[in-house]
């Protein structure tokens, strides 16, 4: 596992309490984490200039879902990652690719690849691990 890196910032969009929670002790070891319940929150701390290395959003909130969260950053550059506890057909993992993610991560999913995924991200600016995910998931 990667140690901290102060400088790594990553931006949870989640309205579930006990899964932000979840999020934050997975990623807090290796990143610093900001939740915030919506992808409005999102939205707006995103237009102030606030900086991530990585945006992981929740597919279905109050206020603004996740999709439309997507499609108001696709000019943004930062990798983002929708998960989903849903059922989650392949059209919509298409779907949101097309919005600028990296693609639809299904709830729920092993910690430590969880943790893996995001290490990745903030070492390289890709995941191997999530590749390998979405090949196994999603590509017939």
């Amino acid at each position: 596992m990667t140690d901290l890196n102060p400088t790594h910032k990553i931006l949870i969009a989640e309205d579930d309490p006990t899964i932000q929670r979840l999020y934050e002790a997975i990623l807090s070891p290796i990143a610093r984490v900001t939740l915030v319940k919506n992808g409005k929150e999102a939205k707006d701390l995103l237009s102030q200039g606030s900086n991530y290395h990585l945006i992981i959003t929740d597919r279905e909130m109050p206020v603004m879902c996740g999709l439309k969260l997507l499609t108001s950053i696709q000019h943004q550059t930062t990798p983002r990652l929708m998960i989903s506890g849903t059922s989650t057909p392949h059209d919509l993992h298409l779907e949101v690719r097309q919005y600028g993610a990296l693609g639809l991560y299904q709830k729920p999913f092993p910690i430590q690849e969880f943790r893996t995924i995001a290490s990745e991200f903030l070492s390289n600016g890709n995941s191997p691990t999530l590749e390998a995910y979405f090949n196994s998931k999603y590509v017939n």
